[in-house]
């Protein structure tokens, strides 16, 4: 696969709305908080929504409900490896670890919306903003929505009511662009993949235990075929292992989430990894596909957040810093002697 067309692949709608919550009042909330999201909001749009009994598998308005089109959107092109009723139409990101939030304080996350559901976004706002008349978590903390960012600064909420005309609509392949001018001012960087959130690989049917190159490339362009297929865009499934992308250095380390399942209610745990990839050499198709990953997310349970990672410059450590600096100023010294002398 060359540049044109991978970029070609990666032409993949997407809207990226930034949720701004108010909590009126002092307000217990979850350490993880897009579990607590992604759980309340599908509660929401089934209690709105579905006119049966909440069994979809046996439901005689499946082909035409709301809520198949929004948690449960089906692809055009059904993968060989994609479970049929896994959809991949949304992601909720939320970085924010605080489990106490005083009274008027805020909250925000991203709610990516892929594809042909983008056309569902005002449904999936009044599912967020009822859930805040019902409460986050197990605590039920209340809020209101204060704002809604549809991307370039637009506000979509006009008059306490949502104005979906100020969505913004892009391609994941003019954010990788974007994101490889940012990368590549300077040459002769070297990179770390740092996992914001856990991500759950499997390679070869088993979960990883370390991150390789052969599980973290297959996972990032299996997301960008399923994207395609979502779309009904039919795609070559090129994989990457012939591209250069070395792992110098990596720290892979357990990790798990704790959520609460609104039907059991019963807490249970999402697993993965996290850590960080320092990378060596590293070719430009596969820093384009990485970058994609970004926004894609990449791995299982990417509909709770997982498998968020940033790309960042790898930066000098302190202590070579503090070395550099210390070399400097004997430089400078010596010179300071050598015109008083």
């Amino acid at each position: 696969m060359n540049r044109e067309e991978l970029l070609e692949a990666l032409k993949i709608r997407y809207t990226d709305l930034e949720v701004t919550l108010l909590f009126p009042e002092p307000a217990s909330v979850p350490r993880y908080k897009v579990s607590a999201l992604r759980g309340g909001m599908g509660q929401v749009l089934l209690r709105q929504h579905c006119i049966r009994d909440e069994n979809c598998e046996a439901c005689d308005f499946a082909a035409e409900c709301l809520i198949q089109r929004t948690l449960y959107s089906q692809y055009e092109i059904q993968p060989p490896f994609a479970r049929k009723g896994n959809s991949i139409g949304y992601v909720i990101e939320c970085g924010d670890s605080r489990e106490q939030i005083p009274a008027g304080g805020t909250m925000t996350f991203h709610l990516l919306l892929f594809g042909k559901t983008i056309v569902h976004a005002y449904e999936f706002l009044q599912a967020f903003y009822w859930l805040g008349k019902k409460g986050l978590g197990k605590d039920a903390a209340r809020y209101e929505i204060l704002n809604v960012s549809g991307g370039r600064g637009k506000s979509l909420i006009r008059n306490g009511a949502f104005c979906i005309q100020n969505l913004e609509i892009d391609r994941v392949s003019n954010y990788v662009l974007k994101r490889e001018q940012q990368l590549l001012r300077k040459k002769g960087k070297s990179f770390i993949i740092r996992f914001l959130t856990p991500v759950t690989l499997k390679y070869r049917g088993a979960f990883i235990r370390e991150f390789t190159k052969e599980a973290v490339l297959e996972s990032v362009m299996r997301r960008i075929y399923s994207f395609n297929c979502f779309e009904g865009r039919k795609m070559e499934s090129a994989g990457l292992e012939e591209e250069t992308f070395t792992i110098t250095k990596q720290d892979c380390r357990p990790r798990k989430e704790k959520r609460y399942s609104t039907r059991t209610g019963q807490p249970m745990y999402l697993r993965g990894s996290g850590g960080e990839i320092h990378c060596g050499e590293i070719s430009e198709i596969v820093l384009l596909a990485l970058l994609a990953g970004e926004k894609t997310h990449i791995g299982k349970n990417t509909s709770f957040g997982f498998g968020k990672y940033v790309i960042e410059e790898q930066r000098e450590s302190r202590q070579e810093q503090s070395c550099l600096s210390v070399f400097d100023w004997c430089i400078l010294i010596d010179s300071v002697y050598r015109l008083r002398k």
